[in-house]
């Protein structure tokens, strides 16, 4: 496989020069974020690993990412010492509306990923160490050569503005800090 970065495209090549994956930075950025990945490496295998089961109860319009975007919210108001906001925000399982854990293991799981390791992603933020990596890159893309590419520090830029764009965007009309 081919690796490179286009217009704001990571883009990955079968042998033959075909385009077989094309995933925006920014989506690398905030699958990064909602699933409490460790790297953007391990983002991108989870991008092409997932399998996403649509709508889960159409009353609703739940879907395998509303418990990541809702722990993801919930952690954001926290930050911003919005306790009370926060609270009445918390991820459900989309089928029984029992309350999860973590929204994120609940997505991970809907979408077909190990739900890799819930305690490791809440020590994320007080030791501020990234979660280790729980979802393993394919064995048709060269990982190293993936990271290398991602660390690229203009790449490396872009995924890290996006991801701070992402992360403001999930509380809109609050206090930016």
């Amino acid at each position: 496989m081919q690796l490179e970065v286009d217009e704001g495209n990571l883009i990955i090549r079968d042998d033959d020069g075909m385009s077989r994956y094309v995933i925006p930075l920014e989506a690398i950025a905030s699958w990064r974020t909602l699933l409490g990945l460790g790297s953007d490496v391990e983002a991108v295998a989870a991008i092409l690993q997932a399998s996403d089961p649509g709508v889960l109860d159409p009353a609703t319009s739940r879907n395998a990412w509303t418990s990541a975007y809702e722990q993801c919210e919930r952690e954001r108001l926290l930050d911003l010492n919005q306790t009370a906001s926060a609270a009445m925000r918390r991820a459900v399982a989309p089928v029984s509306y029992a309350l999860v854990d973590d929204g994120r293991a609940e997505t991970r799981r809907l979408l077909g990923l190990p739900a890799g390791d819930v305690a490791a992603m809440r020590l994320m933020d007080e030791d501020g160490e990234p979660p280790s990596e729980t979802i393993p890159m394919p064995e048709n893309v060269d990982s190293e050569a993936l990271e290398s590419l991602l660390a690229d520090p203009q790449t490396a830029t872009r995924i890290e503005a996006a991801r701070d764009r992402f992360e403001r965007d999930l509380i809109p009309n609050q206090p930016q800090q």
